[in-house]
Order: C-alpha cells, then sequence, then structure tokens
C-alpha cells in the first residue's frame, strides 16, 4: 500500500520516501529522524493496532527531534466485531491507498 500510495502521489507531483521499517526493536532511528528532518512530517502504516506500535515509536523519534508532524495509518484501538477478508478489513478500518494519500495531503497542507 505505502509504495502504491508513493506511486500516486508521485503522478501528482508529490515525491514520497518510503521507509520499510520491519523492526520495532531495534528501531531505525536514525532513517526515521531524517526522513522527517528532510519532508517535515511522516505517515506511519501499519496492519495492526495502532496503540504502541510504528506510530507510536515514530511519535517518540519526532519528539525527541524536536520538530514534525506525524499521521498515523492503522487499526484503531476496538473491538473487531465483524470478519471478512484481509484487505477489506483493513480498508473498512482506515488502511488504505486512499487513507495514505489523504492523510500525507492533510499534512502537506498543513506545511504550507
Amino acid at each position: 500500500m505505502a509504495l502504491r500510495a508513493a506511486e500516486l502521489l508521485d503522478e501528482q507531483g508529490i515525491s514520497a520516501t518510503v521507509l520499510n521499517v520491519s523492526t520495532i526493536k531495534p528501531l531505525d532511528t536514525a532513517a526515521i529522524a531524517a526522513a522527517v528532518a528532510s519532508t517535515g512530517f511522516a505517515v506511519s502504516i501499519e496492519e495492526h493496532n495502532i496503540t504502541g506500535g510504528l506510530g507510536s515509536a515514530a511519535a517518540e523519534v519526532i519528539a525527541e527531534q524536536g520538530h514534525g508532524r506525524l499521521a498515523r495509518i492503522g487499526l484503531p484501538d476496538t473491538f473487531v466485531d465483524r470478519g471478512g477478508d484481509y484487505l477489506g478489513l483493513l480498508t473498512e478500518y482506515g488502511v488504505s491507498v486512499d487513507a495514505i494519500i489523504a492523510a500525507t495531503r492533510t499534512l502537506l497542507r498543513r506545511s504550507d
């Protein structure tokens, strides 16, 4: 999803960097800090509960850096009361290419 969102943003003249953060520990804080330093913000995307995951770890890096904004895309901290296919459930709970693009555009507007 992140790569597809980056492709679509590029077609709209918006360059995006995609970091593959495969582990929270150890966390590549230098890569996150560098990306936020160059753009002023980050969008974290995770396929699980948003609480205590990548977005939370990225928020710590941004706070320690002293500047930057963050939008977190992930499952809300709520009980999932229905079943469905994997991509359908992700989309239903707000994890989608469209959500990534919308979050990026919102952060870009705030930086103007």
